[in-house]
């Protein structure tokens, strides 16, 4: 089922741009290149931040960061598994 929800929503969209005799090539081209303005923004940052992190692993401060915290996350219920997530979460905003 699922592997048709894509090919669905294309048909519709192109019978509905039929049916009102829109240009669907050219509203294609305008979001595909604001699509791409919006990852060249994008870019800088995920590579920072990718970089940050694996530094971080790669020097042992996460590890560390981890063992101090984990007496924290065991008091309140949290597996010591997520520290990471949890320590990371705010310095990526949703991308964690």
């Amino acid at each position: 089922m699922t592997n048709y929800i894509v090919p669905v929503i294309l048909l519709v969209t192109a019978l509905i741009a039929l049916h009102k005799k829109e240009n669907v090539y050219e509203h294609l081209l305008a979001g595909a290149t604001d699509g791409l303005k919006l990852l060249w923004t994008l870019i800088p940052s995920l590579v920072l931040l990718l970089t940050a992190v694996t530094m971080l692993q790669a020097s042992g401060a996460m590890d560390m960061l981890t063992s101090l915290a984990e007496p924290v996350f065991l008091f309140f219920g949290i597996p010591p598994e997520l520290a990471l997530l949890v320590l990371i979460r705010p310095l990526s905003g949703s991308a964690a």
